[in-house]
């Protein structure tokens, strides 16, 4: 089998921000299957026949057609794993209710049969949220996550009809909390938010730590020790807050991650509400 020698064209994107239902990935599936399809027929036009028999020649044309039928790889949270086309997938008994990562590529299939179609894309969906008690990772740090979509292949037309289609329907469905995972958001807050509060919190247990010990030395100690806890909640409210707003969530029938988010933001305007109270009314 010869390809055209045409001039290769690859576009890619890093997915940072994605809110989907079971309903919209398979939206999303369908018009990846008609991406397919488009580029299946610019496969047969282009396919050289060569000097094999009309009967084989048909035979080859049917096998591009399946093997432009997207296999979808869906993982559910416990690493359940199941493979379908679209039309069959998301109605199957065993399609996992959490899931965990969604997998196509239009060129596996043909890899097994070690020929390269013209035109293909892959797209690798990361649903994964962080852990809120690793305290190993660095909240400055972007939160890492795979999420990607690639578009390759020698007709130029066909590469960029896809990526803006797709690019399109993804935007369409960003996250409206994603700038808590972007970088260095953590030290903002920790300076506008994070400090003032641990002081605050300081300030409120005063009366009680100079109580409480009578050595200058406890006392202060223990102010210090009140500080750097208050430092250390704050961060893992940062970790929570991180955790119950996904960067590319995935929402399903029965989730608590809307009452995980009530719980967080009450916490935060509550604490803030507080250390603002008290700030106005040492003016007033």
């Amino acid at each position: 089998m010869e390809l055209k020698n045409n001039p290769h064209n690859r576009q890619k994107k890093r997915i940072t921000s994605l809110t989907l239902s079971k309903d919209d990935l398979k939206t999303l599936c369908l018009k990846l299957q008609e991406k397919a399809n488009s580029a299946s027929k610019i496969e047969i036009e282009n396919y050289v026949r060569g000097e094999i028999e009309e009967e084989q020649y048909k035979k080859d044309l049917e096998t591009i057609k399946e093997l432009f039928q997207l296999s979808i790889t869906v993982t559910g949270k416990n690493g359940e794993e199941i493979t379908g086309v679209v039309n069959e997938l998301f109605d199957l008994a065993s399609y996992p209710k959490e899931v965990k990562y969604v997998f196509i590529d239009t060129k596996i299939k043909f890899k097994v049969r070690n020929y390269n179609p013209l035109n293909g894309f892959r797209i690798f969906l990361d649903f994964t949220k962080p852990k809120i008690f690793d305290l190993n990772f660095l909240p400055s740090a972007n939160t890492p996550n795979e999420s990607n979509f690639e578009v390759e292949g020698y007709d130029t037309t066909w590469v960029t009809g896809v990526f803006a289609d797709v690019s399109n329907f993804l935007n369409d469905r960003k996250s409206n909390f994603s700038f808590f995972h972007k970088h260095s958001i953590y030290d903002l807050l920790l300076y506008l938010l994070g400090f003032p509060i641990s002081f605050w919190i300081c300030y409120k247990l005063s009366d009680k730590l100079d109580t409480l010990f009578q050595n200058s030395f406890m006392v202060n100690a223990s102010y210090m020790y009140v500080f750097l806890s208050s430092l250390v909640i704050f961060r893992l409210l940062f970790h929570y807050i991180r955790w119950v707003t996904p960067l590319v969530e995935y929402v399903y029938d029965g989730s608590r991650i809307g009452t995980h988010r009530t719980i967080a933001f009450s916490i935060s305007i509550s604490i803030v509400g507080a250390v603002i109270y008290d700030i106005l009314k040492s003016f007033f």
